[in-house]
């Protein structure tokens, strides 16, 4: 596994714990809610502006990414 791919997992379960905080949920829900909107992917796909930036600013911007999703989904 490379730095990038280790780095990216850490945000992955940094998100994951996060989102299940916020949210008062399970782990298994959060996963299968990440699975549904491909954050998996986002945070690879957007990892180079991830990682430079804190938790916080992270879970602004794939909550940010779940919005949009919805709000294309709901037209």
């Amino acid at each position: 596994m490379s730095e990038q791919e280790i780095i990216a997992m850490m945000i992955k379960i940094e998100q994951l714990d996060m989102f299940k905080r916020v949210r008062n949920t399970s782990f298994r829900e959060i996963s299968e809610y990440f699975d549904r909107h491909n954050i998996w992917k986002f945070i690879d796909d957007a990892y180079y502006g991830l990682h430079v930036q804190g938790a916080l600013a992270t879970f602004d911007d794939i909550t940010g990414y779940i919005q949009s999703i919805e709000t294309r989904e709901a037209i």
